[in-house]
């Protein structure tokens, strides 16, 4: 049965959702937005952004409710709330954890490939250790307390129970050592903690031999086995960045050819060994290889720097101190400068020519180093003094000058015996340069010591194979390159340091000194 139209303009009340709509014949347009040619209100603001659009309104028409077209859902990944401390799912990626073997219970046996799997990560079934513990208790009495039995250091987790030591390998490159117990990787030092059961600031106490740490000795015998049964080794540019010091300790010669410099390294060596520190070494013959050596080592390359040769100049050590390097001159002065350790020279020149003087020497000349060395000065000067003590004169043809070499030493005792009256000594003031004077006399056919004995200061393993063996002054080189070191790592950078270092000094006789002939 079809219900009566309504007049035109009649108002139909209508359900609050929708709007009132005059009844009557329809309009272009009218129930269709985004008609432009006759424009009509629209829905209101919810319906605002979706005016260009040609879809059906949500109206009333006829009084029946027509549907709305459902919405086409959006392709690619659905947006999620973010919140906070949490980032969505699709952004979090995906990790996937190691298997671990299933424990299993008592009296089961676990499957093949749970036993492969447990024997390469080193995992130790839960029955296996509580029969460890048992038998432990049983033969100990106790536990792991304080009044129970020594059970060991506790394994960790991923390492084997095998009590024996762990083989150790090394790395091709030589960065160190590995374990085959940590996987085929670098020991650390929570490797080491974990096996002596202690926290990993303690085995770097026990291992940098702090004083305030207060440890049962058992403790350190511990945490002492423990690294070496690993091989670890400290990670220098780890201690470096945490302590501003490299272990490094520097030193500068003239000449590597020169062997009494071989005896100093060696003592300088010894003494930074002692305290865990290495020493660098390096020749600058030139004040542009000096230039170099202090650009580099200026750098916070080394601790300390040990200056040993007669090129460093008072500019040079203002500018190692305005950088913060401490310095110490080894076996030289300087004028102005108040930081140096030497050896007693001039006594060394007055043990030589009293050793000659007992021969019955009196008319003695003096092969001198450059005029330039420290060194050559302070024995010139114990030379002369030793010569007025014995009331001798120093005659002006019988000093000459040359350097450390074999090459001057010829040059220097070609001159003096071509001055005319020959002396029946010679002392001279480095080893180096006595190697070339015996040389010389050989060439000009005088025989040593029948006619010219010759003693040197400085006794080397060297001098006893010339021919004839040299007589020589030892000197405590060694002891001069060790208390060097010992002196830059306890003395601060700005403090005086003035020491002679006398030590064991003596004349070693030998075939190239003899009583004078009679003229």
């Amino acid at each position: 049965m079809a219900l009566p139209q309504p007049a035109a303009g009649l108002l139909v009340p209508l359900h609050p959702l929708f709007r009132l709509r005059p009844l009557g014949p329809r309009r272009p347009g009218d129930g269709v937005r985004g008609d432009r040619r006759h424009p009509r209100p629209g829905p209101g603001r919810r319906d605002a952004h979706r005016q260009h659009l040609d879809v059906p309104v949500r109206r009333a028409r006829d009084g029946v409710r027509q549907p709305r077209e459902p919405r086409r859902r959006r392709r690619g990944p659905v947006p999620h709330r973010r919140v906070r401390g949490r980032r969505p799912r699709h952004h979090r990626a995906a990790v996937r954890l190691p298997a671990r073997p299933p424990r299993h219970r008592r009296g089961q046996q676990p499957h093949a490939a749970h036993r492969r799997l447990a024997d390469l990560s080193g995992h130790v079934p839960l029955a296996a250790r509580r029969r460890g513990r048992a038998d432990a208790r049983a033969a100990g009495g106790g536990g792991h307390g304080c009044g129970g039995a020594d059970l060991g250091p506790r394994q960790p987790r991923h390492a084997a129970a095998d009590p024996r030591p762990v083989p150790q390998r090394r790395h091709r490159s030589g960065a160190g050592t590995v374990s085959t117990g940590t996987g085929g990787r670098r020991v650390t030092l929570a490797d080491v903690a974990a096996r002596a059961r202690v926290d990993r600031s303690v085995i770097s106490r026990v291992l940098s031999g702090d004083p305030r740490l207060l440890i049962r000795e058992e403790t350190r015998r511990r945490v002492l086995d423990a690294v070496r049964e690993l091989g670890y080794r400290p990670n220098v540019a780890a201690r470096t960045l945490r302590t501003q010091r490299t272990g490094t300790i520097g030193l500068l010669i003239p000449d590597y050819a020169n062997p009494v410099y071989a005896e100093i390294i060696k003592g300088a060596e010894a003494a930074a060994a002692e305290r865990d520190c290495v020493l660098l070494t390096g020749s600058a013959g030139a004040a542009s290889e000096l230039d170099s050596y202090l650009d580099l080592l200026g750098q916070g390359r080394v601790d300390g720097l040990l200056l040993a040769g007669e090129l460093t100049s008072k500019a040079t050590l203002d500018g190692l101190t305005a950088d913060g390097l401490p310095w110490l001159l080894v076996n030289r002065t300087m004028r102005g400068e108040a930081r140096h350790v030497v050896l007693d020279d001039e006594r060394a020149a007055a043990l030589a020519v009293e050793h000659l003087v007992s021969l019955g020497h009196t008319e003695i000349a003096h092969l001198a180093g450059p005029s330039r060395a420290d060194t050559a000065q302070r024995r010139e000067r114990g030379y002369r003094a030793s010569m007025r003590t014995h009331g001798l004169v120093v005659r002006p043809g019988w000093t000459n000058r040359s350097d450390y070499t074999a090459h001057g030493g010829y040059r220097a005792m070609i001159q003096i015996l071509d001055a005319g009256e020959r002396p029946t000594a010679v002392f001279v003031a480095n080893l180096a340069s006595a190697i070339g004077a015996l040389h010389a006399l050989r060439s000009r056919g005088v025989a040593a010591p029948d006619l010219m004995s010759v003693v040197a200061v400085h006794d080397l393993p060297l001098a006893e194979h010339l021919w004839p063996a040299l007589t020589t002054v030892r000197m405590p080189l060694r002891e001069l390159g060790q208390r060097g070191v010992e002196l830059l790592a306890q003395v601060g950078p700005d403090e005086t340091v003035r020491e002679v270092v006398t030590g064991p000094m003596e004349v070693v006789p030998r075939e190239s000194t003899a009583p004078p002939l009679a003229r």
